[in-house]
């Protein structure tokens, strides 16, 4: 069965930042949770303390390293590889509409495809 949903630009922009945000903790980029929400919002002390506790968290629930920042695409469930490649179709639209998207951007790059899902189709209307 097929979809149709229809949404505005800052609506896209909002499933897309989920959509990258659901696939980057899926691949054990649990650090995104502070870099996106609340860790300006922290002193030096307790970032310290919130950096060890995620990197011991990451290592219990991946087996990752401190210094391994994820386990990359070819590791994560299917439901993060196919989160990563609804936000690759829909920021890829939102960078061909904007006049300002430098030409080098990578939002530009035709969106790859690493779930196992007929990719999705994204149009202006």
């Amino acid at each position: 069965m097929k979809y149709k949903l229809t949404v505005s630009e800052k609506q896209a922009k909002v499933i897309s930042f989920a959509l990258d945000f659901y696939s980057r903790i899926s691949g054990g980029q649990f650090d995104e949770i502070f870099y996106r929400f609340i860790w300006k919002n922290i002193n030096d002390d307790e970032r310290s303390k919130v950096r060890e506790m995620l990197n011991e968290l990451k290592f219990v629930l991946t087996g990752l390293k401190p210094n391994q920042p994820n386990m990359g695409l070819g590791k994560i469930c299917e439901d993060g590889k196919i989160a990563y490649d609804l936000h690759q179709v829909i920021r890829h639209q939102l960078a061909k509409d904007n006049p300002n998207e430098p030409p080098y951007s990578i939002d530009l790059d035709p969106p790859m495809k690493y779930s196992k899902e007929i990719p999705a189709k994204i149009e202006p209307l």
